[in-house]
């Protein structure tokens, strides 16, 4: 069903990196992600299309919170204890890109710190696969680790659609961390 999605929706900017994201899990490259939203009004649509394709998540309101989002967690039957407090053990399930897990990631929002991401597109769309905030001292002795994923997903990726792109970003400076315009 996965190569079916992304076949169906590889032009959609509104379910492109769910797609991608999903394909990962079933896939087992991953197996724990999540999708925010920062505006209410994309939720709907999106309950609707997970019902249709009967996809099982958990969805968490933290707009009252610091991340101000609706959270979205998907994960395999076989993840034991999944944890829904989104600080450093959240942050190892989500995989061994999340090096710099903390339990307060929003403190580092500062003009010390980085933002590190690793994204994929293809013609048409754009999406993020991973993303943290690290220190800039931290972030340049573990670039090689972090190119190192960015080789290993194109090869991935590329079995799906020989057009995908895998790439890094990193961000630096106040603006890191702030999603406000999402």
């Amino acid at each position: 069903m996965e190569k079916y999605l992304y076949k169906k929706y590889k032009k959609n900017k509104d379910f492109f990196e769910f797609v991608i994201q999903y394909y990962m899990l079933k896939k087992k490259k991953r197996k724990i992600f999540q999708i925010q939203f920062y505006k209410k009004s994309k939720i709907g649509k999106f309950k609707k299309f997970l019902e249709r394709y009967n996809i099982r998540y958990k969805m968490f309101d933290e707009t009252g919170s610091r991340d101000n989002c609706y959270r979205f967690i998907f994960y395999r039957k076989s993840i034991k204890g999944v944890d829904f407090t989104f600080g450093k053990k959240f942050a190892k399930q989500l995989g061994k890109f999340y090096i710099f897990g903390k339990n307060n990631y929003l403190d580092l929002c500062s003009s010390s710190h980085c933002r590190i991401s690793i994204n994929v597109s293809n013609k048409y769309q754009f999406g993020e696969l991973y993303a943290q905030l690290c220190l800039i001292d931290e972030l340049g002795s573990n670039l090689g680790f972090f190119e190192g994923i960015v080789r290993e997903l194109g090869d991935f990726f590329r079995k799906l659609d020989r057009e995908m792109k895998v790439f890094m970003i990193i961000s630096y400076g106040s603006h890191v961390g702030d999603t406000s315009a999402k």
